[in-house]
């Protein structure tokens, strides 16, 4: 019998996001368990010029999911759904972007009759936008259930400032109104799931599930293949693979453990570090690592493509998580998966109590304050020793943790949920059954 289903996700592959590459992993997963997926997403053209592409990872998971293209191009242009034009001129106001892209999808997604027949309608955020088209589909058709996937907060999230008080209460105002009309609620953590949900009464968080990020070890394999041997003499490799955001994810702590380490042994031609991110969030620390001295043993490099990400991370010795300093970190970095499908021991330098904290410690490796230069000159003093005396491994655990994160199992405990939230539709009350 087959299953459908239809996603909304903004991001989705050629573009470059971390949401492209968890939304296909899920999806490529679903296949696999008999599930025909239409994704609802917008044109090549209509996105941002300056988002990155990567048209290999879109043609790694062509088959398993079929796109259905929506024009946002033209903002300007009213919606054409009449309803929709006498709402916005009714409350005096324009739509924003967010507003127009989910006027536009669900318009396109009605006109084309997707939702007959589906089991299950998903929504991918980020963006939040996403959702909105969930909450104008449900009013359309109530009897569809409907997974909203938030994977982090929303209006909780710690590092979104410089909001206007009329644009945070816009927000808030979205997010209760997916949280009452969605069937399920996911995260990638719980912690995330508390922060967000810790406002609204008992009925709702009990909507709350987590699904975590998958891991598709099928991409280890395909960037290994072919990669040369390499004569056993060369420094100690540690690499960073992802975004850095200024003042909040840098990697000044680990620069400044390098220079401490340095002022004890020599260090040039023992070990190197790689910077693989974006230019934009890279220039302070390349700054910082000038001032130091660090030159001749750190390496910066611009944001490559995915896979040639990976061919990077399978080069390194050790995999350097870097997460914000917080009291609680509520993140649950889709690179710290991609780390765990290398099989290579991680340094992370995260909060004591948090996602990354808790699978960091399950795969048998140090959480190391991102606080705190001394215990990262330990470690890597320690991962040093034990790569001259070629003990440097991943730990013993870590093969076994990591099997609750491939493909098969994340996409079979969706498929649970997908079910749950069909029989929670399925059990409405009459009164529910108009209103909700």
């Amino acid at each position: 019998m087959d299953k459908r289903l239809i996603a909304v996700s903004w991001a989705m592959p050629p573009a470059l996001y971390p949401r492209s590459i968890q939304v296909v992993r899920l999806l490529k997963g679903l296949s696999k368990l008999g599930w025909q997926s239409v994704v609802v997403t917008p044109r090549l053209a209509d996105l941002p010029k300056t988002d990155i592409l990567d048209l290999t990872l879109r043609d790694l998971n062509a088959g398993y999911y079929t796109p259905f293209l929506v024009d946002f191009g033209n903002l300007d242009q009213e919606p054409s759904h009449p309803l929709v034009r006498f709402w916005s001129r009714l409350k005096g106001a324009k739509p924003d972007e967010d507003e127009i892209w989910a006027s536009r999808a669900a318009e396109a997604v009605r006109n084309a009759d997707l939702v007959d027949g589906c089991d299950v309608l998903v929504t991918f955020a980020q963006p939040w936008r996403d959702h909105l088209v969930g909450l104008k589909l449900r009013r359309w058709r109530r009897g569809i259930p409907w997974i909203a996937h938030f994977s982090d907060p929303w209006v909780d999230n710690p590092y979104v400032s410089g909001l206007s008080k009329e644009s945070r209460q816009l927000q808030a105002r979205r997010e209760a109104a997916v949280v009452r009309q969605a069937d399920l609620l996911l995260f990638t953590n719980e912690y995330a799931a508390d922060l967000v949900m810790r406002k609204y009464p008992p009925a709702l968080r009990r909507k709350a599930r987590v699904l975590p990020h998958a891991i598709d070890s099928d991409l280890r394999t395909l960037v290994e293949e072919g990669q040369p041997a390499e004569a056993m003499k060369r420094p100690l490799r540690l690499a960073y693979v992802g975004q850095l955001f200024p003042g909040r994810r840098t990697p000044n702590v680990l620069l400044r453990a390098l220079s401490m380490l340095r002022q004890k042994t020599e260090l040039a031609g023992r070990i190197e570090l790689q910077v693989v991110g974006e230019r934009s969030g890279a220039e302070e620390a390349e700054t910082l690592a000038a001032d130091l001295g660090l030159g001749d043993i750190v390496v910066f490099a611009s944001r490559m493509s995915y896979l040639d990400s990976l061919r990077e991370m399978s080069k390194a010795d050790v995999l350097v998580l870097i997460d914000a300093p917080a009291e609680t970190n509520v993140f649950f970095p889709s690179k710290l998966v991609d780390y765990m499908m290398m099989e290579k021991p991680i340094l992370a330098l995260t909060p004591q109590r948090g996602a990354s904290a808790d699978i960091v410690r399950e795969l048998g490796y140090e959480v190391l304050d991102p606080n705190d230069p001394i215990s990262v000159v330990n470690a890597l003093s320690q991962a040093l020793c034990r790569f001259e005396l070629n003990k440097l491994a991943m730990s013993n655990q870590h093969r076994e943790a990591v099997r609750q994160y491939e493909v098969p199992f994340v996409a079979g405990k969706f498929e649970k949920m997908a079910l749950e939230a069909k029989a929670a539709r399925g059990r409405r009350s009459p009164l529910q059954r108009i209103f909700f």
